[in-house]
C-alpha cells in the first residue's frame, strides 16, 4: 500500500521498531568509550590545588514552625542556619597533603574537614543587561575533583593555600578575648575604631589565626572596629553536583560486568560560591 501523493510506503504497524531492545547486532562492534581516569586523577594531583572539605547534612534540630519548617535560630550546632558539617573519613597527614600552618590546621579543626585536591576550571560573570554596567563577578567557580570524593549539595570547600580580602566590622570584646572574626586570619591589614588606628605588634598581635590584643592596648568592650585582612576562600555548593556520571570501561577488563565494559564513575564537577555570598543574600 502506498500514498497516491507521495508515492511512498504508507505507514503500518509492523513498520513500528519494536520495543525494549537493548546491545547492538551481534555483526556491529562498539566503539572505545574508556575514560582514563588514572590520567586525570594525576591531573588533579599534580595540578590542583588543596581544598579543606567539610560534608554537609541537614541539621537535627527541630524546627521552630512545623509549617515554614525554619530550622531553630538559637541551635548550638547550625547556628540558625539548618546545616550540620562533619568530616568527610579522610587521614589527614604531612605524608598525603604535605605540611600545613598552624592557621590551616585551625582551619581543618573549626570546619571540621579533610583535605582533598581540587581543579578550578570556570570562573562565572554575571550580566544584567540595562541594570549593571560591564561584567559582574558572582564569586562562582566550578571544582572538578576525582571521582571517589562524593561532594554534595552545600558541602563546604576552604581554599587552603589562596587568600582574598575580607572586611567586616565587629564589636571588641576587651582585653581578655581575641576579636571574634567571621573567618580565621592569615593577615591583618587595618584595624581602627572611630577614634583610633591600631597597630600589628604594636597594639595586637595575630596567634594561629585569631587577633589578641597586647597588654594594656585593648580597645574597650564593645568598641565597634573595623577590620581589614585576608582569609582563605571559603565556598558553598550551591547546585547539586556533576555526580551520577559513569562510563564504560572496555579495555583490559577480565570480567565485564556489562556486555560493552564495567561502569566506573567519572570525575565530579561541582559549582561553588563563595560563603558570605550565599549566606548573606
Amino acid at each position: 500500500m502506498t500514498d497516491a501523493y507521495l508515492d511512498i510506503p504508507s505507514f503500518t504497524p509492523e513498520m513500528a521498531p519494536a520495543s525494549g531492545i537493548i546491545n547492538l547486532p551481534a555483526d556491529r562492534k562498539s566503539p572505545r568509550v574508556d575514560f582514563q581516569g588514572d590520567k586525570f586523577d594525576l591531573l588533579v594531583e599534580t595540578k590542583g590545588q588543596r581544598l579543606a572539605w567539610s560534608r554537609a547534612t541537614e541539621c537535627p534540630c527541630a524546627p521552630i514552625n512545623t509549617q515554614t519548617r525554619l530550622p531553630d535560630p538559637n541551635c548550638v550546632l547550625c547556628r540558625g542556619s539548618g546545616w550540620f558539617y562533619f568530616a568527610p573519613s579522610l587521614p589527614v597527614t604531612a605524608a598525603n597533603v604535605g605540611a600545613l600552618s598552624d592557621v590551616q590546621k585551625a582551619i581543618l579543626e573549626r570546619n571540621n574537614a579533610g583535605v582533598i585536591k581540587g581543579v578550578v576550571s570556570d570562573v562565572k560573570k554575571l550580566r544584567i543587561p540595562y541594570s549593571a554596567l560591564g561584567n559582574w563577578q558572582e564569586g562562582d567557580i566550578m571544582i572538578s575533583v576525582r571521582a571517589p570524593n562524593k561532594l554534595g549539595h552545600y558541602d563546604k570547600l576552604v581554599s587552603l593555600d589562596s587568600q582574598i580580602v575580607y572586611v567586616e566590622g565587629i564589636n571588641s570584646r576587651g582585653a581578655s578575648l581575641p576579636l571574634l572574626t567571621r573567618y580565621l586570619v592569615n593577615q591583618i591589614d587595618f584595624i581602627r575604631s572611630f577614634a583610633k588606628e591600631y597597630k600589628v605588634e604594636v597594639d595586637y598581635t595575630l596567634v594561629d589565626g585569631q587577633v589578641y590584643w597586647l597588654p594594656g592596648k585593648a580597645a574597650a568592650a564593645g568598641v565597634r572596629l573595623t577590620v581589614h585582612y585576608l582569609m582563605s576562600p571559603t565556598w558553598l555548593i550551591i547546585d547539586h553536583p556533576h555526580a551520577v556520571r559513569t562510563s564504560l570501561q572496555a579495555f583490559r577488563v577480565k570480567t565485564p560486568i556489562t556486555p560493552q565494559g564495567t561502569p566506573q564513575d567519572l570525575p565530579i564537577q561541582a559549582h561553588c560560591r563563595l560563603e558570605f555570598l550565599v549566606i548573606d543574600d
